[in-house]
Parts: C-alpha cells; sequence; structure tokens
C-alpha cells in the first residue's frame, strides 16, 4: 500500500518539478540578456554624456555675479605687522615682587604704548574723524583668540582678562597676528562683595600700598600692552585716591589708560590726564546687548562725526567678529569722512591736542593798583568836586519797566 503511494506521488510530482525549473532556468538567462543590455546602453549613453558635456557646461550661466565696471575701493582688513612687532622689548620690563612688569626705557620714543603699538596703521594726514573699537574679556577662551585672529581687522584692540590661563601667551598669541594689546585691571564694583572683581583688584578700602600691589600682580601677568582698561570697577575708577594712584603708575610705566568712567567724572579724569604726558582715551558706547549690533555700529559712526572720536567696546563673541569686518570694510563707502584707526592712534591725537594754559598769576603792581581803587571807591576828590558843580544838572529819568519772565 504505501509502495503504490509513493509511485503515485513521484510519477505525478516530477514531471512538474522538472517543468518548474526549466521555467526558472529561462527567467534567470533572460533577466541576464536584460541586465547586459541595459548596461550597455547605459554606457553608451554616458560616453555621449561625456562627449557633449564641455560644451554644455561652457554655455551655462555662471552662478558667480559678474564684476562690477567700477567698485569701489576696499579697505585691507588685514596688514602683516612689522617683523619685531610680537616680541617683548628686554628694556620696557623690570623685575618686581610679583614678576616682571613694565617699565618705560631710555628715551623719550621708549615706552611700552609706543613700542608695542601699530604705528604702521596710523594715517598719514589727520583724519576728518576717526573711530577705534576694543575687544574685551579675552584669553578666557582661547578658541575666541584663534576666531579673532581670523575675523576682526589689524586695527582693532584685544583687552585680555588678568585671571584667565596663560593670559601671557595667549597675549603674545595675538601680537604675532598683529593686534594692539590692553591689559583689563580689575577694580571694584558699585555692589561689591556681591560682584567680586577676583582677588588681585583694586579696592576703594585698600591703602594705597596694598592697590600698588594688587597693580603689580596684575601687570605681571603678562607683557607686550600698550596699556590698562578698567574691568568692571563702576566704583573704583571714580575714586580720586585710586584713579591717581593709577596716574602715577601710568606715569612711571609709560602706558596709555583708556577709561570707562561717564559723565562728570569722566571729565575730570580727562584733565587729570592732559596734565601728564600720557596717552589716555575715554570709551565713548559700549555693545551692551548682541542684538543691538546695527544700533550700536550706527551710533558709534554718529559720535564720531559729531565729535571728532569715537571708541567703541564689544564682547567676543563670533557672530561680533564678523559684524566687525563687515562694517570697517565697508566704512569707506558707508561713512567717507571716517577713519577706522588703532587704538594708540586715540592716544597720539590725545597727547597733540592743545594743552590748557595755567590760570595766569596776579602781578603785584596790579594788586596795588586793584587796592588803591578799591580805598578810593565810593571817595569824592577835590577835582570831582569841582567837575560836579561845572555839570549841568542831569534830567531825572523815568524808571525802566521790568522785563516779564526774567531775563539773562
Amino acid at each position: 500500500m504505501i509502495r503504490r503511494f509513493f509511485s503515485f506521488v513521484v510519477s505525478r510530482l516530477v514531471p512538474w518539478v522538472i517543468i518548474v525549473a526549466n521555467i526558472g532556468f529561462l527567467g534567470f538567462v533572460a533577466l541576464l540578456l536584460f541586465v547586459f543590455q541595459d548596461t550597455d546602453d547605459t554606457s553608451q549613453a554616458l560616453k555621449h554624456l561625456e562627449s557633449i558635456a564641455p560644451a554644455s557646461l561652457e554655455d551655462l550661466p555662471s552662478s558667480e555675479p559678474a564684476p562690477e565696471a567700477e567698485s569701489a575701493p576696499e579697505v585691507q582688513t588685514k596688514t602683516p605687522p612689522p617683523p619685531s612687532f610680537g616680541a617683548v622689548a628686554q628694556d620696557l620690563v623690570e623685575r618686581s615682587a610679583f614678576g616682571f612688569v613694565p617699565k618705560r626705557g631710555t628715551g623719550a620714543d621708549r615706552t611700552p604704548w609706543q613700542v608695542y603699538a601699530r604705528a604702521d596703521l596710523w594715517p598719514a594726514e589727520l583724519p576728518y574723524a576717526t573711530v577705534s573699537l576694543v575687544v574685551e574679556q579675552m584669553g578666557m577662551n582661547p578658541t575666541l583668540l584663534d576666531q579673532a585672529k581670523t575675523l576682526l581687522p589689524s586695527g582693532v584692540a584685544l583687552a585680555f582678562n588678568p585671571y584667565a590661563e596663560e593670559v601671557f601667551s595667549q597675549m603674545q598669541n595675538a601680537r604675532q597676528g598683529g593686534f594692539e594689546a590692553l591689559l583689563s585691571l580689575a577694580m571694584e564694583t558699585r555692589n561689591y562683595p556681591y560682584s567680586d572683581p577676583g582677588s588681585m583688584a583694586l579696592l576703594t578700602s585698600n591703602l594705597p600700598e596694598k592697590n600698588q600691589e594688587m597693580m603689580f600682580q596684575q601687570m605681571a601677568t603678562a607683557q607686550g600692552y600698550i596699556g590698562v582698561i578698567p574691568m568692571m570697577g563702576k566704583l573704583a575708577r571714580y575714586d580720586a585716591p585710586l584713579m591717581d594712584l593709577i596716574l602715577s603708575q601710568m606715569t612711571t610705566r609709560g602706558l596709555m589708560y583708556v577709561d570707562a568712567a561717564e559723565g562728570t567724572q569722566a571729565t575730570v579724569n580727562e584733565n587729570r590726564w592732559k596734565n601728564s604726558d600720557l596717552p589716555y582715551a575715554r570709551v565713548t558706547l559700549r555693545l551692551e546687548s548682541i542684538e543691538n549690533r546695527e544700533a550700536f555700529f550706527k551710533t558709534l559712526a554718529q559720535t564720531a562725526l559729531k565729535q571728532g572720536y569715537a571708541v567703541g567696546i564689544l564682547p567676543p563673541y563670533p557672530i561680533v567678529f564678523e559684524n566687525v569686518q563687515a562694517w570697517v570694510k565697508n566704512l569707506p563707502k558707508t561713512h567717507p569722512q571716517l577713519t577706522f584707526v588703532p587704538l594708540s592712534y586715540q592716544g597720539r591725537l590725545f597727547l597733540d591736542a592743545p594743552k590748557p594754559e595755567p590760570a595766569p598769576e596776579a602781578k603785584a603792581d596790579d594788586a596795588k593798583k586793584e587796592g588803591a581803587k578799591g580805598e578810593n571807591h565810593g571817595e569824592k576828590t577835590d577835582k570831582d568836586t569841582k567837575n560836579e558843580a561845572k555839570a549841568p544838572p542831569k534830567p531825572e529819568s523815568k524808571p525802566k519797566p521790568k522785563s516779564e519772565g526774567g531775563g539773562h
């Protein structure tokens, strides 16, 4: 029974298996022929495209804009510094208890603010109006320094935080890139100690000797800077004894001071510096929020054109670097009367400005004459009495009416 069943299955299934196998083989062969035929057609099509591609690409319109016939000259935002610009002059440093600090060299032109300035970028002729930019809080992020070196124009000054790690090497890196350097001077804030400027800060409660030590600690963190600029310090920079100490040290060491005070205190500080032989610059505008970048540059240009100069302070953000690059590059087109200059040139203009003349002292003869007039005031001499007798009586004059609303 079993044999009959297997014989029946084999006799029925084997023919169908053979038929399916033949159909599969024929289908596989047909597929191979189709694939190879399609590949040949594709190769021929590619060869055809390659033969016509050069002519077709030449006929396509270029995606780059056509050069303008007359284009306005562009400012060279990157100017290589002199070969020895990045080096620290050995005759401009002296050893202190906290490390090397700047000092004056031998000769009138051997001061740190002159030697470390980008004087090669100073204008040959006196500009109509000048504008300078300072980027503060540098050194806290080395990556930002690399971006600043790539994007920022050479005339921008970089202010380094004295608490930054390896601030000396970072400042040297910036100077080798052609940038003027400033040292931020940590000073007491208005709401100290809630807003703490750090362990090296200058405090109004310190004795002058203690603040001088704090200055030495900060100045010894780096070398090669043209001057200092206050960091925080909304209280300290209004303190007269502390400002006198800073002026004394700037005078001794030949450094530039960039003032961030406002209002009447800024005028007091400026007058204090006018009586010295030191360069000085006053901050006129600070970018508090990066969302106000467009308004900042517009106001900065208007201020410079109005008063003849302007100094702007910027935070260290890459997007700000890009805005500065574009603004300085387009400055000759947007404001032809405005010249972008290094910060040191603002100090040069300050030194070249006329100095206030001292009040003349009263001479002894003039004092005697004034005294004689005072003694005879209200007394009539015999000559005066005779003249009054000869003179006809004067007519009585009517009193003048009082002006309403007051007058000058």
